[in-house]
């Protein structure tokens, strides 16, 4: 019993894991409580987790550092996946404009942020971390943070910026919310139809995808390595196996091209013609979203 107590009022690496797994598992679930359609999703971690320091969980720091900076590692890796697949797409359509909203948004968090510690008498870290809780933008307090560590703050004063990020987070995801609701009442936007054309404007702005195969008459290629092929053909198709005698083969990279064989793969309407002239007759297929 003693050393259950000792363990749960004690810093320590597992003491500070077992909370900030509390925090995350309660949080998620309260995050997906909805009520009258509105839910804070992932937004709950840090309600959870304030109540969670309220009641003097002993946390150690250098842990929380670590799992900090590891978080936020792992969080803008995760955006940068799942908006890499469109995103230079997304840049040659609207990045223009895109970027005027994003730069319009940041100029008057900036200019918001920069009149309340003129006038406000407020000390920069503070107003830093209320910036970034308004905005709900992470990455931004781990970039202030850290550089009030480069330029030598006390830990009081690098605390001082989380807790202000921590107060200011709330008000900015209601605040978001509740805009949202008022713009989709005061403008009658009806969101389903909305998200089912935008939809369709994404799917009407990439090129339809076929399986194709390739007949390889190409004497370039004879003798050739899947591996080299790959390269070569690296912007047209996404290669899967070969037929060779009519026999499907695992398309390894060391495996050798010969006369005939057929390379099957997916790959989008306008690269056909590049394709004939690398490797050979190209044979279109089934759309891929037609595929059972």
């Amino acid at each position: 019993m003693d050393y259950i107590q000792h363990f749960f009022t004690t810093q320590s690496i597992a003491s500070t894991m077992l909370y900030l797994c509390l925090a995350a598992f309660t949080g998620s679930m309260f995050g997906k409580l909805e009520f009258k359609g509105i839910r804070l999703g992932v937004a709950g971690v840090l309600f959870t987790g304030i109540l969670v320091a309220h009641f003097g969980a002993p946390i150690d720091a250098h842990t929380l550092y670590f799992m900090r900076d590891f978080g936020l590692t792992l969080f803008v890796y995760s955006i940068g996946l799942s908006m890499g697949p469109r995103f230079f797409s997304s840049f040659r359509k609207d990045g223009l404009l895109l970027n005027l909203f994003s730069f319009a948004i940041v100029a008057g968090g900036f200019g918001t942020a920069f009149l309340i510690y003129r006038f406000a008498n407020i000390p920069s870290a503070v107003v830093a971390g209320l910036m970034s809780g308004a905005v709900t933008n992470t990455p931004s307090l781990g970039a202030a943070q850290q550089v009030l560590v480069e330029q030598g703050a006390a830990p009081a004063v690098i605390s001082e910026t989380g807790m202000a990020y921590a107060i200011a987070y709330p008000f900015g995801i209601l605040g978001v919310i509740f805009t949202m609701m008022l713009i989709r009442r005061f403008f009658r936007v009806n969101t389903q139809s909305e998200i089912k054309e935008y939809t369709r404007s994404l799917e009407s702005s990439e090129p339809a995808l076929h399986n194709v195969e390739i007949t390889v008459v190409n004497p370039e290629l004879f003798g050739k390595s899947i591996g080299h092929i790959k390269k070569i053909l690296d912007k047209e198709l996404t290669l899967s196996r070969i037929i060779r005698y009519g026999e499907p083969i695992l398309a390894a990279d060391d495996e050798i091209i010969r006369q005939g064989d057929i390379i099957c793969g997916v790959s989008a309407q306008d690269k056909i013609e590049k394709l004939e002239l690398k490797a050979g007759i190209v044979t279109l297929a089934k759309s891929v979203e037609n595929i059972p």
